[in-house]
């Protein structure tokens, strides 16, 4: 039986939250995909010396590539980021670009969409408080998207998301500094956010961790496993509903 107001042979409409996940996905393959083809395969390189280590300059991933490998492997680089986990190209410092690497932990710590098995903070997070910003920069007393408006209750759970997984990829960061006394940074900051978004890949600095580092990163990754709001809510125990409520004031932002 044909459901009342739909046409034969008509998809049934889209949800907000499925309209969310499609498009935030293509934008996170597409784009990403086209920055690492541009990062990574660009021989920046103009007097065919070796960039010395610290400038940015690096020897691109890609550049010995033919044209086909290096989109598939842009492309490929775009996905695994979110997902799986592999790498078909070096991600080491004297290889990979800073750019490509900025871009590979921004990539891993917004992660998949919800209900799947990737890490992350998760894709429709990142969606909801971008149309929570777009929504403000337009004046709109709501969070508004695809002629929807979100609730707050929504937007306030993305943004805890966010904070928490910010605050976790802080703290593993911090305490691999100290364990892993004469690494760089970058790879300890890459690091942090590959174990707390379950992501697997690394720029070879995992197999040199002390017996400390390991420790932080087997906890990382398991409390980026369970998610950042569910871990929050385990900690904070259960939450009882409260009858009454503060007088509003305003407060200065910006």
């Amino acid at each position: 039986m044909i459901p009342r107001g739909r046409a034969p042979g008509r998809f049934p409409p889209l949800s907000l939250h499925t309209k969310l996940v499609l498009t935030s996905t293509v934008v996170l393959i597409v784009v990403p995909a086209i920055a690492f083809f541009f990062f990574e395969s660009m021989d920046w390189r103009t007097d065919g010396r070796r960039a010395p280590s610290g400038v940015g300059l690096m020897p691109p991933a890609m550049a010995d590539l033919p044209a086909g490998e290096r989109a598939a492997a842009a492309l490929f680089q775009s996905v695994t980021t979110r997902t799986a986990g592999f790498n078909t190209v070096a991600l080491d410092p004297e290889s990979f670009s800073s750019a490509g690497a900025f871009l590979t932990v921004l990539l891993m710590f917004i992660g998949g969409s919800p209900a799947s098995t990737a890490g992350g903070v998760k894709t429709v997070s990142i969606a909801v408080l971008v149309l929570g910003v777009y929504s403000t920069l337009r004046g709109r007393a709501n969070v508004e998207g695809f002629h929807r408006t979100i609730p707050w209750a929504a937007v306030r759970r993305a943004a805890v998301v966010v904070i928490v997984m910010f605050a976790l990829v802080s703290l593993v960061t911090l305490l691999l500094c100290v364990t892993e006394r004469g690494e760089r940074l970058t790879s300890v900051f890459f690091e942090s956010v590959s174990a707390c978004g379950t992501v697997g890949l690394s720029t070879g600095l995992t197999p040199r961790l002390t017996t400390a580092g390991r420790m932080v990163i087997m906890l990382a990754m398991f409390a980026g496993r369970i998610g950042p709001l569910t871990l929050l809510g385990a900690l904070g125990g259960q939450v009882s509903p409260v009858r009454y409520e503060y007088p509003e004031e305003q407060v200065v932002i910006g």
